[in-house]
């Protein structure tokens, strides 16, 4: 049973969950002769309790652990990006899976292991036993048996890639987690990994038109916002040297940054990780006053 609950004369949510489970557990002893088991963990059968001031609703919970928990984060860094956002951010930049996929500051490698897997066609749960729905009376085990065979043909048709997926950061530990990752996504011989500052990064030539995602620290956990804004800026004179072959988009939850240092994006999609409202900036650009601080900036170096 899981709950959230915001109503005023509830100071315990847990109290509610209670009323609910055992309200629940009474009518199927009426119905079924006998009171079924209960608990906290999301292993079987699960109800979740949403109550906000005068609604109340109760839904049943078809998948117990989060979809998001694919089973290959045995290393992670600071502040780790969700595999459901970051496969929702590869769909928002309308990658195609043929063209090259690069992702400096790859952190844990999160952002190219989801790319591996959209470009195999593999289903994210794929190696999952367990649902929720699997104990519920209506489950047709023959039915998912099917639909697991379907998606597991698909995967064979697809595992070999076509196009070069790269990720790279200067920090060699993340790089060692990103390995350590891939291993046990399957991606060791499929992804590109190397240590070294976004600016040298490897970009291959590519095919089709390819994209390139950063997603850089924001000021949050990680990073001075007043130190960031060279990193900013030079995002963005990178992200135009590669213009010609690549889309780029940059994930921040900290665009006022971006737009302070002259990086500006004609489009921005609205994420939350978690609590933090972040833009996805496509193609963001450097006006040409930042262009030219940045030429400064590099020829300095």
């Amino acid at each position: 049973m899981d709950r959230a609950v915001d109503n005023p004369t509830i100071f315990d949510t847990q109290y509610a969950a209670l009323k609910v489970k055992d309200a629940v557990a009474d009518r199927m002893r009426t119905a079924c002769g006998r009171r079924p088991d209960s608990g906290n963990e999301r292993d079987q059968a699960c109800l979740f309790l949403h109550w906000t001031d005068d609604a109340a609703a109760i839904y049943l919970d078809t998948t117990g652990d989060s979809l998001s928990f694919r089973g290959y984060r045995a290393a992670s860094s600071e502040a780790p990006m969700r595999e459901s956002l970051a496969a929702a951010l590869l769909m928002a930049s309308g990658w195609n899976r043929r063209g090259n996929l690069l992702n400096p500051m790859c952190g844990c490698g999160t952002i190219a292991i989801e790319a591996l897997w959209m470009a195999q066609h593999r289903a994210p749960a794929l190696q999952r036993e367990n649902f929720a729905f699997m104990h519920l009376a209506c489950f047709e085990p023959g039915a998912w048996t099917r639909l697991r065979s379907e998606a597991v043909r698909e995967f064979e048709q697809h595992k070999d890639i076509a196009c070069r997926i790269v990720a790279s950061d200067i920090d060699p530990a993340m790089v060692a987690a990103t390995r350590e990752n891939l291993a046990l996504a399957g991606g060791t011989e499929h992804v590109e990994c190397d240590v070294c500052d976004f600016t040298i990064s490897l970009v291959p030539e590519s095919a089709e038109r390819g994209v390139i995602l950063l997603n850089p620290p924001y000021g949050g956990r990680m990073g001075d916002p007043v130190r960031l804004r060279g990193t900013y800026l030079d995002i963005g004179g990178f992200l135009e040297s590669h213009a010609g072959a690549y889309d780029g988009y940059v994930f921040t939850g900290n665009p006022e940054l971006a737009e302070a240092v002259g990086l500006t994006s004609p489009n921005a999609q609205t994420f939350y990780s978690g609590r933090i409202e972040c833009k996805l900036l496509e193609n963001p650009r450097l006006t040409p006053e930042a262009l030219a601080q940045f030429r400064r900036r590099d020829a300095r170096r």
